[in-house]
């Protein structure tokens, strides 16, 4: 399935098309046998997350992100904090159900694709889901 991942910054917002990729390639880079925990610690391993973002995104992701994050440094923490917890929950098809990802974020996924090709927005990505409302809290 395929997904539009959106980054908000002060003066843009980023668009990314986001996917699902074939468990194999996932096992192969995280392993077979793991438990969500495992999975939770290996995604915040900087090659590891590199190479599951090139896979799931693009190649030039990861080094795009992090000049995202080098331009907004004082609030770094919450673009890092979802983007491992977004790519798990696509690979697993537990986007709707991981309940953290329905609040807004400067890191989120806004719509996904249907059978049409046509990209459908989520009902609950609103007003709130702006840059500067999400710093000043």
């Amino acid at each position: 399935m395929r997904y539009k991942l959106k980054i908000l910054d002060k003066h843009k917002t980023y668009e990314y098309v986001l996917r699902d990729i074939p468990m194999y390639e996932w096992d192969s880079i995280l392993g077979f046998d793991v438990n969500q925990e495992t999975l939770r610690r290996e995604l915040n391993n900087l090659s590891v997350l590199k190479k599951i973002s090139t896979l799931m995104i693009s190649p030039a992701f990861f080094d795009e992100f992090y000049e995202i994050i080098n331009a907004n440094r004082r609030h770094s923490f919450l673009y890092k904090y979802a983007l491992p917890t977004i790519l798990f929950a696509v690979q697993y098809s537990l986007l709707e159900k991981v309940e953290g990802l329905r609040e807004p974020s400067l890191v989120y996924v806004e719509s996904h694709q249907d059978a049409n090709g046509n990209f459908i927005k989520y009902s609950h990505i609103d007003d709130k889901w702006n840059y500067e409302s999400l710093v000043s809290l």
